[in-house]
């Protein structure tokens, strides 16, 4: 090796390389990039890693016949600095009755006083992005004394369900605890920990590491029908960053088909890829033909278009597809870099989405854009312009809406005779150029706006929309939840905004607003983009009404409701708004005892009645309103109010005896409620 440096290796005089000039060497040139390694010199470099800190503790011990007591107190250290630790012990200078000097004794010993513990040390979580997760970690009192805990340092995704933050548990029991994560806590990789504190006041640590995943794009080959193939072996850097993720994956495409793909591997201690592309090697088919590449990043959810290849000294290198070529190798590998054209997916259903294009679409025509979806009828309008198909013809009169970036779209997707028996694709993919937010404001009027959320990450509701400095009034909705504005920050059940979806907002403001959305798609690793809410689970748990498809109708209206019997509020019920026969929205409480009810449909005056389940049957307790599109009823402030009136319903008696009898129970249930209430 070039040994260049002097060194002081015990003493002696030494020419040796430092840890600076043994880091990899780059081979790309660019800049950003992280240096790529010879790594036969790093197979003889020395393993290292940090050394333990220690902390100095002096303390005075007090001895008695063959007994010596240290007092860790009068050093000023309690239990909590040295639960979980090991104390390296040395004691010298002990005196004996003639004074005479003891040689140095030296032990170990490692602290656990702490008997409130979990049952485990860690969890480990993999999940999808959108689903539902909950587990279990049990805690055990060792002790003969009740101990009164708290579980602290919990994440934002992360709630309890069932049990407080602050309880107890009995002398030599055991305590099952609930987690539940938040279903749109953003894709990434987590590692937190949480702590439980016991009457010692001493922290006991829970691991928690999470993986939460977005749908793989559907990129696959089958080897079988081709009879060539040519290799390439690489790296991947996003954003300087060695992509390492085995869940991430790299895909080559001839001609917009998809001819190879692979995820990195570890081989010599470092990520490599080794993507086989095949193809048929005639100049009729694939001979000699350009070769393009995409990147999925499993661990943001984002899908890489052109992405771009240096080969040697070719910082951009276009590669054409030639039978049994070896391009790259594990001593001088190929360098794969993203673009700034990303592919997003947006999930859709039949009939209404609300939708947002975060890319700029590569083309502004709809039988492009949309060739995935031929031959189903397709309608996209935004405020003042639509745009549809027949499943073969795009029609839009004399001013036809253009698909773009940043704007808010209702589409509506629906089955023609030429897909009666056709699988819809619910994965939508957009591929065009992702521009930087700083370059997509959002304006915002007085009254209803269609809102576009441009960003490729889910944010909380509250940084999303901190530029937007919104006012006590302001609403955002989406197909199915809603949040307000008060004096309190955002109330509802709308926590998140995601990737791919359009929303609703009123302004209460009387001047029109423009803001832009955080930019912070790299943060660093172990970061969220953006802490979430966990959602009351409670609340979302509908055992009684069974909500219509939201994606039936294109709008919906909603309402704060508060329910009361008496002057007592009632949080334990399940509403449902119900248009005929049609349950058209239902919610549980929150932890304030309000129901957030989102009403799909669309037009207005249409009857509409709010129905609870009591003593175990559906009743109707509000007959007296009419559903309106984008209309809001009640605030958190002021919520609409229902009374529960338990003798309301005696309107007619007849000869059918468990009508008799079911009045009976009315009359009987109210004379009770007057009796105890006094009203």
């Amino acid at each position: 090796y070039p040994f260049e440096h002097d060194s002081i290796i015990n003493g002696v005089a030494t020419k040796g390389e430092t840890l600076k000039n043994m880091a990899p060497k780059s081979k790309t040139g660019n800049a950003g990039d992280v240096a790529v390694a010879n790594f036969m010199m790093i197979t003889d470099t020395p393993p290292i890693k940090n050394a333990p800190s220690e902390t100095r503790i002096t303390a005075v011990p007090v001895a008695s016949e063959r007994k010596v007591v240290i007092n860790l107190s009068q050093a000023e250290v309690n239990a909590r600095d040295i639960e979980g630790t090991t104390l390296n012990i040395t004691l010298a200078e002990i005196h004996d009755l003639h004074g005479n000097t003891s040689n140095p004794i030296k032990w170990t010993a490692y602290v656990q006083q702490n008997t409130l513990k979990w049952a485990k040390d860690s969890v480990n979580i993999y999940k999808s992005y959108g689903a539902d997760y909950t587990f279990d970690v049990d805690i055990v009192n060792m002790s003969g004394l009740v101990e009164y805990y708290t579980v602290a340092n919990m994440p934002d995704w992360l709630t309890l369900v069932g049990s407080a933050t602050s309880d107890d548990v009995q002398p030599l029991k055991t305590k099952t605890l609930r987690f539940t994560v938040n279903p749109l806590v953003p894709v990434d990789d987590y590692d937190v920990t949480i702590g439980l504190q016991g009457n010692n006041e001493i922290l006991e640590p829970l691991r928690i590491v999470m993986k939460v995943r977005g749908e793989t794009p559907n990129w696959t080959v089958d080897p079988t029908l081709y009879d060539h193939s040519m290799t390439i072996i690489g790296q991947v850097y996003l954003g300087g960053i060695l992509m390492e993720n085995n869940e991430s994956l790299v895909a080559a495409f001839i001609g917009g088909e998809c001819r190879g793909v692979a995820a990195p591997e570890k081989i010599r201690s470092a990520a490599f890829v080794t993507l086989p592309i095949y193809g048929t090697d005639d100049e009729t088919h694939d001979a000699g033909k350009p070769i393009s590449f995409r990147i999925w990043d499993a661990s943001r959810g984002v899908a890489y278009t052109d992405a771009q290849i240096a080969v040697g000294a070719n910082k951009d290198t276009l590669l054409h597809f030639h039978d049994g070529e070896m391009v790259g190798n594990f001593d001088y590998p190929a360098i794969w870099t993203k673009s700034d054209k990303v592919e997003q997916l947006i999930s859709v259903h039949e009939n209404w989405n609300w939708i947002t294009f975060g890319v700029e679409p590569e083309t502004q025509y709809c039988d492009i854009l949309f060739k995935d979806y031929s031959g189903w009828g397709i309608l996209l309008k935004d405020t003042a312009s639509y745009i549809q198909s027949n499943g073969s013809q795009w029609k839009g009169g004399n001013n036809p809406l253009v698909p773009a970036v940043n704007a808010m779209y209702k589409m509506k997707i629906t089955r023609t005779p030429a897909t009666q028996t056709a699988s819809l694709q619910t994965q939508m993919s957009i591929r065009g150029r992702q521009l930087p937010l700083s370059e997509m404001p959002v304006t915002v009027a007085p009254g209803w706006n269609w809102m576009a959320y441009t960003p490729l990450t889910t944010k909380r509701i509250e940084p999303a929309l901190a530029g937007l400095q919104p006012k006590a009034g302001d609403i955002i909705k989406s197909q199915t939840a809603v949040s307000i504005y008060s004096y309190r920050g955002w109330e509802g059940t709308l926590t998140a905004l995601e990737p791919g979806h359009g929303y609703l907002y009123f302004s209460a403001d009387s001047t029109t607003k423009s803001f832009r959305y955080p930019d912070d798609l790299y943060t660093p690793r172990g970061t969220m983009s953006a802490p979430m809410r966990a959602v009351n689970y409670q609340q979302s748990a509908l055992s009684w009404f069974t909500p219509v498809d939201k994606h039936l109708y294109q709008s919906n209206m909603t309402m704060t409701i508060r329910v009361v019997d008496g002057e007592a509020v009632v949080d334990t019920c399940e509403i449902a708004a119900f248009v005929g026969d049609e349950c058209r929205g239902a919610v549980r409480a929150d932890d304030e005892g309000l129901y957030y009810l989102v009403i799909t449909g669309e037009g207005a005056g249409h009857a509409m009645e709010i129905k609870t389940v009591l003593n175990g049957e559906i009743v109707t307790i509000d007959n007296t309103l009419t559903f309106t599109s984008d209309n809001h009823i009640g605030t958190p402030w002021e919520p609409y109010i229902i009374q529960l009136n338990p003798a309301e319903g005696i309107e007619e008696i007849t000869d059918d005896k468990s009508q008799i009898t079911n009045t009976r129970k009315i009359i009987r249930d109210g004379i009770l409620y007057i009796l105890r209430n006094g009203k």
